[in-house]
């Protein structure tokens, strides 16, 4: 897991125990993960029927918990995490985001070339047989170059000195091509987002008009794309847009790029991007505040 991935679940998971005034859920949760990791569990299973019900945030951590299980153990923790996976993945493969399903794809493809866990690797493949889910392996290198660049970007983002260290980075993932792949059309969206909206001191002038100039590149089907399939669980992304500042800029983003007359978003995002257009910032932060609310399933304080 990157440093920018674990910040932003971090940040979610404090926010989320902050927001609650009894903890029973998380307790459950904590108690949930163990159990995933030293037995196999059935569908019917009670606690496998709370997680199916939990909101987004928690499907994502259980999914991520048993792949890095996958990645990292070996003999029953292993055969556990993998029959677990086997039985969760057809329950929750609809309802992940496209981030998410990348990230199966991406442990088996790994696993694939590392070579040392035929048992990892098999138990995988069956996974992803089952949800129909290979169109989620990356077929090549550029994909993954991609993606090394723009998680540059969002380390230089989140680390100390950011102003000053993002402008490099942002100018080299912008040199590596004109069409993102779209395997790594999140992560670069992503980078190019947090260096436009920076944060709540402003943001980098150099870095974010780079920014700006490749996502003004992007074609309207990439942007519908994003809006539907990755954008509602781009927590970090979503979290910006409750500060004035990056809100400010997001605003003049959508305006400038007029992303609000794309058709394909419904629900708070349409409203979000409804908003954005109308320059009604105070309506963009409680639309932001509502996705990231469903997502987590926590009462967000901004």
């Amino acid at each position: 897991m990157s440093a920018s991935e674990a910040a932003s679940i971090s940040r979610a998971c404090i926010q989320y125990v902050l927001a609650r005034e009894d903890d029973a859920a998380a307790l459950d949760f904590s108690k949930f993960r163990d159990r995933i990791l030293t037995a196999s569990l059935k569908s019917d299973d009670a606690s496998v029927q709370q997680l199916l019900a939990s909101p987004p945030f928690f499907i994502r951590t259980a999914l991520r918990t048993l792949l890095a299980s996958i990645r990292m153990e070996d003999g029953a923790k292993l055969e556990h995490a993998l029959a677990n996976l086997n039985m969760l993945l057809p329950e929750i493969w609809d309802s992940l985001t496209d981030p998410d399903k990348w990230s199966v794809g991406d442990a088996f493809a790994e696993l694939s070339n590392d070579g040392t866990k035929p048992t990892a690797i098999a138990g995988l493949r069956k996974a992803l047989m089952r949800v129909k889910g290979f169109d989620y392996v990356r077929e090549n290198l550029r994909s993954n170059s991609f993606k090394r660049a723009a998680q540059a970007v969002l380390n230089a983002h989140h680390a100390l000195n950011n102003y000053y260290n993002e402008p490099e980075p942002t100018r080299q993932l912008a040199a590596m091509g004109t069409i993102i792949p779209p395997p790594a059309l999140a992560e670069c969206i992503r980078a190019y987002l947090s260096v436009y909206l920076g944060n709540s001191w402003g943001h980098c002038w150099d870095a974010a008009a780079t920014a700006k100039q490749e996502l003004k590149k992007l074609p309207a089907n990439r942007w519908e794309y994003y809006f539907i399939n990755i954008f509602p669980g781009q927590e970090d992304i979503l979290g910006k847009l409750t500060s004035s500042e990056p809100c400010g800029q997001w605003i003049k983003l959508i305006c400038e790029l007029k992303l609000a007359d794309i058709d394909a978003p419904t629900g708070s995002v349409r409203k979000l991007l409804d908003a954005s257009a109308h320059g009604q910032e105070r309506q963009v932060m409680s639309h932001a505040m509502a996705l990231l609310q469903a997502f987590s399933g926590a009462r967000v304080r901004a």
